[in-house]
């Protein structure tokens, strides 16, 4: 009896021993840390789903990964052959797979690394839409896809290549970076492809680069190229450039050279122009039929029906150029015709006499304050 007694006490023993080698180790030896709680170990799982569900308790994502280790402080989970799973702010389905990931737990973003490709269908045009990149982060709380890594945006199998990438899919904007010689900068509400004339649509679009800024409710071009292209906005056309110039019209088409804006050329009734004077707090304006902005050269030249100002004397003719570097303008006949340039000089005012009104374009009445007499005029 006494020896089958001491048999069961040593096979109790030999079993709490197999379970103290086997715990999980703490640190100090699973004393607590300064603050008096135990340090947690972390865990460990092979082909396992992390499921994240949000105050109503539907899933925010599911990441599935043929490996999955916590880190030992609990901030940070790693991830191997990961697949994530979420739906954006219009419940479309979006899937991304890479070689590797890790989750932060504080801030819910998922870093994932190697391969790494996303599919999904993109809101309102409901066409299928595929990223590809080496690096990417997914914000899955403001629910942001971003990286700084060369990426292809597939869009109904048309290819868009860009530098960096940052999508909102709360927001439903895309923006696109593209690093050739100073970034340009692309911006847009929506990206759609236009199979009959085979052309990326953008909706809300900007694109800057440098001092240069283009922006317009809507825009089209054969694809994301600034090597050589031609773009065409419509919409609420304004573009800004060195010195303070900006123009603004109803369409424009903007011409790229060399990854570079060389040239854009605006249309409308009319197509407007404005600098801020740097001698002076005065405006320089016009307006015309067509102005053409040359990047290059730092003019603007406006024909048909063109007039402008410098701020106080006025100038009208079929063919203005301005050069928005040396802020002077100069004007010629238009070539074929005997039609003359006129000019308006206004008189400088005499000392203390306060500042002179700014000119006006020659269709707006005069002020109950602006002198009715006829300005003198010079033909040259």
């Amino acid at each position: 009896m006494a020896y089958r007694l001491l048999a069961i006490v040593a096979a109790v023993a030999l079993i709490i021993g197999v379970m103290v080698i086997s715990a999980p180790r703490r640190e100090g030896g699973g004393q607590s840390t300064a603050s008096g709680v135990p340090h947690d170990p972390g865990y460990a799982a092979r082909n396992a789903r992390l499921t994240q569900t949000g105050a109503d308790g539907e899933a925010l994502y599911t990441l599935d990964a043929a490996q999955v280790e916590q880190q030992p402080d609990g901030s940070k989970v790693s991830l191997d052959q990961v697949r994530l799973g979420f739906r954006d702010s219009t419940g479309n389905q979006w899937n991304a797979r890479a070689d590797r990931g890790e989750l932060a737990q504080a801030s819910g973003v998922v870093e994932l690394e190697g391969g790494v490709h996303v599919a999904g269908v993109l809101p309102d045009s409901g066409q299928p839409a595929e990223i590809a990149t080496e690096h990417l982060d997914f914000d899955t709380r403001a629910q942001i896809i971003a990286t700084e890594d060369p990426v292809t945006l597939l869009v109904s199998g048309r290819e868009l290549h860009a530098l960096g990438l940052i999508a909102s899919l709360k927001e439903r904007r895309v923006q696109l970076e593209s690093s050739v010689h100073g970034s340009f900068l692309l911006d847009a509400a929506s990206t759609e492809v236009d199979y009959r004339t085979n052309t990326l649509v953008f909706r809300d679009v900007v694109i800057s680069q440098g001092s240069t800024r283009v922006q317009a409710e809507h825009a089209r071009a054969t694809g994301l190229n600034f090597a050589n292209s031609r773009w065409t906005f419509e919409g609420k056309v304004r573009i800004d450039g060195e010195q303070h110039g900006a123009l603004r019209s109803d369409q424009a088409t903007v011409e790229f050279r060399d990854n570079r804006i060389a040239r854009a050329t605006i249309t409308g009734k009319p197509a407007e122009f404005e600098q801020k004077r740097n001698d002076s707090d005065q405006l320089a304006r016009g307006h015309a039929d067509e102005i053409v902005y040359d990047v290059s050269e730092g003019t603007v030249r406006l024909s048909e029906e063109a007039w402008l100002t410098d701020g106080q004397n006025e100038i009208s003719g079929s063919l203005l150029v301005y050069n928005v570097r040396a802020q002077r303008w100069q004007a010629s006949a238009a070539p074929g015709t005997d039609e003359r340039v006129h000019i308006t000089i206004a008189p400088r005012s005499a000392p203390g006499a306060g500042k002179s009104e700014a000119a006006q374009p020659p269709d707006r009445k005069p002020g109950k304050d602006e002198s009715a007499s006829p300005k003198p005029t010079a033909q040259p």
